[in-house]
């Protein structure tokens, strides 16, 4: 008989460590933070409130989509079908939260919409505590949801924090766009926390201006990482595809990718260190872990790749290449203020990276119109 891990001891479900547990902690602070928001008068509290609500359930599920349902998907009978599900309703919440951010706080309109997306997100609870996370227990062992566990907690450090509902729902796609999203959702939280303090400790002059220098350092070095984890995520797909496709029509191409790839990463390590801003390894960690989720493929394969796999791998990785030129446009805007730039190597990086978007565009148009025309012809045949 299936039952619900919130009925169960963290023994039960594994260990503190287990990704079972984890995710019923989460769990439980959401619907702490949702009561605690439903009791507040309207005002700067509830609004804190609400936001650490969004940042919490965007990164957990991100994590989820990037690390848990694929280990769903590839164990347990019908894992499609019940991640399905529990995608559409993140979907839908996603929708609801994106709406909610453009309304202005004390509205009917937005108070209405904030108590519905409660509700989604305590249903999406249920279902995954009732029902999808139940049967994952019953097809890995602890050892397995422990390590499961460690890769998730990784992934959600290094998540989205808001709304994006443009993002696929399944890796690659999530994990390669979220990074370069992650960066900018976390600067928001970071310059709303620091416009928060500067409000209420009325603070000026030299200690003002050293803030504010040190809130543009922790900016960068937050960009930075995230970009740096894409970039780290962007080289091992290219790696991945090399040794998939290699010895075919493409392989010359690919492996030019590749080392490139493997350059522009190693050209943001440098980055780091020139302007003594230290890697957050947890997070390039958490984007390869991303990479590796992406590797069961709902293409009706589970281990070998396909046309159709290739065709979402070269837009992934066209995705990669077009936040590569992002990141070097972004700095050389800043380089006009901070002497520790070098404008000339980042304008040819932004090249670089103009020129693998216009490679890529060529690889796929060339992959989809061979791909189509052999199904037509299979077609023709049969």
């Amino acid at each position: 008989m299936t039952v619900s891990i919130e009925e169960q001891t963290v023994e039960q479900l594994g260990g503190p460590a287990s990704v079972l547990a984890r995710q019923r902690r989460d769990h439980a602070e959401m619907d702490r933070l949702m009561d605690r928001w439903g009791a507040l008068a309207d005002g700067e509290e509830r609004e804190r409130v609400l936001k650490e609500i969004v940042q919490l359930v965007f990164s957990h599920a991100f994590a989820e989509e990037t690390v848990l349902w694929p280990a769903v998907r590839r164990s347990v009978q019908g894992g499609d079908e019940l991640t399905s599900l529990v995608e559409e309703e993140h979907q839908e919440i996603n929708d609801l939260v994106a709406r909610i951010e453009r309304l202005s706080p004390g509205s009917s309109e937005r108070e209405e919409k904030v108590r519905r997306v409660f509700a989604l997100i305590r249903q999406d609870i249920r279902d995954e505590e009732d029902v999808v996370l139940p049967r994952l227990q019953e097809s890995l062992p602890a050892a397995q949801l422990r390590r499961l566990g460690t890769a998730w907690d990784t992934v959600r450090r290094s998540a989205p924090t808001h709304p994006h509902p443009v993002i696929p729902r399944r890796p690659p796609g999530n994990a390669l766009l979220g990074v370069p999203l992650s960066a900018y959702d976390r600067i928001r939280d970071a310059v709303g926390a620091g416009k928060a303090r500067s409000r209420s400790s009325g603070t000026a002059g030299g200690t003002g201006d050293a803030e504010t220098r040190q809130r543009r350092q922790k900016r960068l070095e937050i960009f930075l990482n995230d970009h740096l984890a894409g970039a780290a995520a962007a080289a091992e797909l290219a790696r991945r595809m090399v040794q998939e496709h290699g010895d075919g029509r493409y392989g010359d191409t690919l492996r030019d990718i590749a080392r490139q790839c493997g350059q522009d990463r190693l050209a943001l390590q440098r980055q780091l260190g020139e302007l003594g801003i230290p890697v957050k390894h947890y997070k390039v960690y958490g984007a390869w872990l991303g990479e590796k989720a992406g590797r069961l493929k709902p293409n009706g394969r589970l281990l070998r790749g396909s046309g159709l796999s290739l065709l979402v791998e070269l837009g992934v990785l066209r995705l990669a290449a077009q936040g590569k030129a992002l990141c070097w446009r972004a700095l050389l805007a800043a380089a006009r203020r901070d002497t520790r730039l070098d404008a000339a190597r980042l304008e040819e990086l932004l090249r670089r990276a103009e020129r693998q978007m216009e490679t890529l565009d060529a690889l796929h148009d060339e992959a989809a119109g061979a791909l189509l025309a052999d199904a037509a012809a299979a077609g023709h045949g049969a």
